[in-house]
């Protein structure tokens, strides 16, 4: 009740300040401009600030001012930016699953690194859980689209997001908005800057964002609702003209529902309006909480050199509760789910922390050299309980509740370093390089309760000694086991050191109106061990994969800078790609256990075209394009059994061969001097899947429709503003063609089969498939102000 009445409070306070501003005289505000030219986007791609049109890498970025016209939640609203970029969000928790040219991760466990990276403030998160960032009043968002093997080293073997928040200004004022929208969403935002003080060496920032509201799921005990809290405090201090040290508390309290899974294997995958109902009976609730601190020293030792660090702490824990059959005294598969019980239930509490420095000395030799200089280091430590309970294999006994435990630590540092040199005047060339080295350790136990009284009977113990509940003396610890492969015994290898140097070299040629450049970098992404292991046999650890691309490409300013039109090639090599794949379990009839595995290697070839265009001073049209051929080279797994499975047939997830995006945004000024600004925009995603299983199946009793399958979709957005120096009152609408596709999809026990007569892969369908859909048409209106 306190945590009720707490956020009634804050909502009612916040509101207050926005109807407050809103009849109160406004502080003097610069008037809105329209001028003839786009707008000069800043980037710091390359740890610098730059104009993106001057740096040599894909990158594509959305200002502070564009993103208050958003009406964003989180990064998911501005997928539509970038080509070749999909946004999924993935079960709860503000899971996400980004893909870019084809390079994705679509999983919820920590012990997985993602394929491309989200940073905040310079800061890695380093899982999916949390990534859907949220991005009211930031100052930018830029994606990078390639490996980032250098400057951004850890990780980003496909690119990254980076979200960067605003500093203090010193300066007394603040922006407050409120949204209102479909399925009761209530959005309430405000931050202010304090006047600066301590003889202007001090200026401080507040924000808080509360969301609510906005699940749009039908029926069961919940819908889907958000329930944020979240505060970001900063502070700029300035105790002379050459030092200032930023820095950031961030504090996240996220009680959101898990989105409610729909039983994909009842009814049609494709009657989006049936899965959009919650059909399970259990109360799929979730918890996130986050305390972060960031401080960002910056040191300008002299008129070419300067020193900036990033120092982050962050520490979180969370709980999410997911029924994974999503039906209540319905049928499946020919049995009757219990009414008012579960039957594939999940309960997932978890902590982590992270603990990272980066140091970097930025210089300059002239004018025509400048180098970037620095060191890395990263700790984490990952500890899962889970408890997974459904019937027993035969669906006629009790409940069975399986209850693995898995901790895991993460070392690594790494130096780097990037060289940019003026050849000519017109010619320049840039070489960069990032040595890394990273010991991952695994501890892991797997138990169940087999009485439903809450009793855990310990059922193996196994890896790092020390870490977790790894005791050598518990006489369940053993780290031997059977390899299927050989036959011969082996011994689990619980911690695990890899080394890795990824380089980069680019070439630009300067234009009059145009840059183009050129480049070859390398991608690293770790590897690991396997969070869904229940022996040492299926734990890993396996190997990281890694990627080498060559890039070619034009950005260009033209028409007296009406047009910009920035257009590249890529060409990359996917190598020994981690896979996660299922195999029936030869240990326990009827069930499958899921291993990584590096099986798999894939050639990405695309190209990518962005242009925004100013026909007229009023009205700017803006548009990319990304074309992609991403396929599998090959693709063998090794079963339980030690057989090869040959899966080449498979397609990549989340690679459309073709995305688009097209938009205009038309400001039209009044007598008054005030604005009514009309925006439109549709974005087109490809056939793509979102499931690991994509090859052609054929399944008896047969399904209706396919699984984790997209067919082509286009989403149309709107709004109408009315804007003032002041204020701005806006209408908006998403997904206004009402297109119903699945965020996420999995077949769960599902795998492929060879047999010691057939070497041809069998398609075993599972017990269940559950999937992800998406929001029908929605519609908000917002008030916007700023004071």
């Amino acid at each position: 009740m306190s945590k009720l009445i707490h956020r009634l409070s804050l909502s009612t306070g916040i509101a207050t300040l926005i109807c407050g501003v809103v009849i109160s005289p406004a502080y003097a505000q610069d008037s809105r401009q329209v001028t003839s030219q786009v707008d000069e986007i800043i980037t710091t791609a390359q740890k610098r600030t730059e104009n993106a049109q001057d740096v040599p890498v894909a990158v594509s970025a959305i200002n502070s001012a564009q993103l208050e016209k958003t009406f964003a939640r989180d990064i998911r609203d501005v997928e539509s930016i970038s080509p070749n970029l999909i946004i999924d969000s993935v079960l709860g928790n503000g899971t996400a699953a980004i893909s870019i040219r084809g390079m994705q991760f679509s999983d919820v466990e920590k012990s997985f690194d993602p394929a491309v990276a989200v940073y905040t403030d310079g800061v890695y998160l380093a899982n999916s859980t949390g990534a859907l960032v949220g991005i009211w009043d930031a100052e930018s968002v830029e994606v990078l689209r390639g490996p980032q093997g250098t400057l951004f080293g850890r990780n980003t073997i496909g690119g990254l997001i980076h979200v960067k928040r605003k500093k203090p200004s010193g300066v007394a004022g603040g922006r407050a908005s409120i949204t209102y929208g479909s399925y009761d969403r209530l959005d309430l935002n405000a931050a202010i800057d304090l006047p600066a003080f301590a003889n202007d060496t001090v200026k401080l920032r507040g924000m808080v964002n509360h969301k609510s509201g906005g699940g749009y799921f039908e029926g069961g005990p919940n819908s889907g609702d958000a329930d944020f809290l979240g505060f970001d405090l900063s502070a700029l201090v300035e105790p002379t003209d050459s030092l200032s040290i930023l820095t950031r508390v961030e504090i996240i309290d996220d009680n959101a529902d898990t989105p409610p899974l729909s039983n994909v294997a009842i009814g049609d995958p494709g009657d989006f309006e049936y899965h959009r109902t919650n059909r399970s009976p259990i109360d799929q609730k979730a918890s996130r909480n986050v305390f972060a601190v960031t401080v960002t020293p910056t040191w300008q030792i002299n008129e070419n050199h300067s020193l900036e660090a990033i120092i982050a702490l962050r520490e979180g824990e969370e709980t999410a509760i997911q029924d994974f059959f999503g039906v209540d005294g319905e049928t499946a598969f020919g049995v009757p789910a219990f009414a008012g019980q579960g039957v594939f239930v999940a309960s997932r509490p978890q902590e982590e922390s992270q603990f990272s420095t980066e140091v970097r000395l930025h210089s300059n030799f002239g004018d025509r050299l400048e180098t970037v200089l620095g060191g890395y280091y990263w700790n984490s430590e990952y500890e899962m309980a889970q408890s997974t309970g459904g019937l027993a294999i035969t669906l006629a006994a009790p409940f069975v509740t399986q209850e693995p435990r898995h901790f895991h630590e993460t070392e690594s540092w790494a130096i780097f370093g990037q060289l940019d040199m003026d050849v000519t005047d017109r010619l320049g060339l840039s070489l960069g390089g990032r040595y890394l080295e990273e010991t991952k350790a695994y501890c892991g136990s797997n138990g169940a309760d087999f009485t439903g009284n809450g009793t855990r009977t310990g059922l193996s113990l196994f890896g790092q000694p020390g870490l977790g509940i790894c005791d050598t003396s518990d006489p369940l610890y053993n780290n031997n086991f059977i390899d299927p492969v050989t036959g011969n015994p082996a011994v689990f290898v619980p911690e695990t050191t890899w080394t890795k140097f990824t380089p980069r070299v680019g070439l630009t040629y300067d234009l009059d109106q145009a840059m183009l450049y050129a480049t070859y970098s390398e991608g690293f992404r770790s590897g690991g061990y396997n969070g869904r292991a229940y022996d040492p046999q299926n734990a890993g650890p396996y190997e990281p994969e890694s990627v080498e691309n060559f890039e070619f490409g034009v950005k260009s300013d033209l028409m007296d800078n009406r047009l910009r039109l920035n257009l590249g090639a890529f060409f990359t090599k996917y190598d020994n790609k981690q896979e996660d794949v299922a195999f029936d379990d030869p240990n326990l009839a009827g069930t499958t256990v899921t291993v990584v595995q590096n099986a798999a290697s894939a050639t990405i070839n695309g190209f990518e075209a962005e242009a925004i265009f100013k026909p007229i001073d009023a009205l700017t049209l803006n548009g990319s394009l990304g074309i992609l051929d991403a396929s599998y080279d090959e693709y063998f797994a090794i079963d339980t059994n030690g057989n090869t499975v040959d899966l080449s047939s498979s397609e990549l997830r989340r690679a459309p061969d073709l995305t688009f995006s097209m938009g205009a945004t038309y400001e039209h000024q009044l007598e008054n001097g005030h604005f009514i600004i009309p925006t439109v925009n549709y974005s087109y995603r490809g056939d793509h899947w979102v499931s690991a299983y994509s090859a052609a199946r054929s399944v008896t009793p047969p399904r209706t429709g396919i699984i984790g399958f997209n067919e082509a979709y286009g989403l149309l957005s709107a709004s109408i503003n009315y804007e003032t120096d002041n204020w701005r009152l806006s209408l908006f609408g998403d997904n206004l063609l009402d297109e119903g596709y699945f965020n996420h999809g999995f077949e769960v026990a599902t795998y492929e089969a060879t047999s010691a007569t057939d070497a041809s892969p069998v398609f075993v369908p599972g017990s269940l498939a559950f999937g992800l859909v998406n929001a029908p048409v929605t519609w908000g209106v917002e008030l916007d102000v700023k004071f």
